[in-house]
């Protein structure tokens, strides 16, 4: 789990979170530190989808949404799962036609 994820986990870190405005540079650091330098470096997020993800942080309450989960995820990570529905709903294409995938499917696809 990256550092900012963990740090999430302490709820003073997490108060103080909170109130950092979004920012482009904050959005780069969280994309580079979970494993997305090399698309950033390379120009591979196109701008529109950052500003998108910056404007779903700024005006709706993932952010506030996505810490809760985090401090959930730091705080019991054995509870962090997900389960044979969630796994039949995510729809994924292999080959022709699209089909619900199964667990196993979806778990290889995941990891």
């Amino acid at each position: 789990m990256p550092p900012f994820m963990q740090g999430l986990g302490n709820p003073a870190i997490r108060w103080i979170a909170a109130r950092v405005p979004p920012s482009t540079k904050g959005n780069e650091d969280v994309m580079r530190s979970i494993g997305h330098g090399a698309s950033l470096d390379a120009g591979r997020l196109p701008a529109a989808m950052m500003d998108g993800y910056l404007d779903l942080q700024r005006y709706t309450d993932t952010r506030r949404h996505d810490f809760a989960m985090i401090a959930s995820a730091v705080r019991r990570p054995d509870t962090v799962c997900l389960r044979e529905a969630d796994f039949r709903a995510v729809r994924v294409r292999l080959g022709s036609p699209t089909r619900v995938a199964s667990a196993r499917t979806a778990g290889a696809l995941i990891r």
